[in-house]
């Protein structure tokens, strides 16, 4: 993601639904994650927390993944919130091209996090 050696660990819950059409083929599946996703910067020992909760939808017949909620928090080694992020993002689902972003939402997380730990760019 970075373009240093880099270190995540993460943990959460998540709940999923699944939709099929008539004939039994899956559709669309539907899941609320919660998620918390350390990231370390393995050169420096620098870190940051990326708190996580939202919901995905993925509709596999348009290929198109919509994420929505309050969705991203990113806090500092010291538990501060340095930046967060809320609304929707869509994105292609086979080629994760960014279809449609609302204006606080944060669909490129490399983009925030790489500088973050010390890096002037995601790889």
């Amino acid at each position: 993601m970075c373009d240093f050696a880099f270190h995540e660990e993460d943990q959460g819950a998540q709940n999923l639904t699944r939709f099929f059409d008539d004939q039994g083929t899956l559709v669309a599946v539907e899941g609320q994650l919660d998620l918390s996703i350390l990231h370390r910067n393995a050169g420096t020992g620098q870190s940051v927390t990326e708190i996580l909760h939202y919901a995905a939808h993925v509709n596999l017949i348009s290929g198109q993944v919509q994420v929505t909620g309050q969705s991203w928090h990113l806090l500092t080694e010291n538990r501060r919130l340095a930046l967060s992020g809320a609304g929707l993002t869509a994105t292609g689902r086979l080629t994760g091209d960014i279809l449609r972003q609302t204006p606080a939402a944060i669909a490129d997380t490399a983009a925030v996090i790489c500088p973050a730990l010390g890096s002037p760019r995601a790889a």
